[in-house]
């Protein structure tokens, strides 16, 4: 299987009462559900509120990590905070090869997936 190919399929859980989605641009800095990277003020961000079982859950995911999750990942699915791991288990230890670069287009994006690959690696 070519990187091409790739679709990752994250565990998600129809449980989910309801959901909105929202990019918002950070006031303060907050935290990456993904990488646990900051996301500086003036930084634009993905905010996410679920009710799940009764509870009310948000999770804020960077950009670049936004970006990389919709160039791997099929049907939308997975569990916030588990995109490098999924990353790792199905594109790094499988699939993964510079024309993987290809699927994202910043290059803030193409960096990050680079790094974690080779941190991945051990390099």
């Amino acid at each position: 299987m070519s990187c091409e190919d790739v679709c990752i399929r994250g565990d998600s859980d129809d449980g989910c009462e309801w959901s909105t989605e929202k990019t918002l641009k950070a006031r303060i800095t907050h935290k990456c559900c993904e990488c646990a990277g900051e996301i500086h003020p003036k930084d634009s961000y993905e905010r996410v509120v679920l009710k799940y079982d009764g509870d009310i859950y948000s999770y804020k995911t960077c950009m670049i990590c936004c970006e990389i999750r919709d160039a791997f990942y099929c049907n939308g699915g997975g569990v916030f905070g588990s995109v490098w791991n999924d990353i790792e288990e199905q594109l790094f230890a499988e699939n993964f090869s510079i024309k993987c670069l290809e699927r994202v287009k910043s290059s803030a994006a193409k960096k990050k997936l680079l790094d974690n690959w080779n941190g991945w690696k051990g390099l």
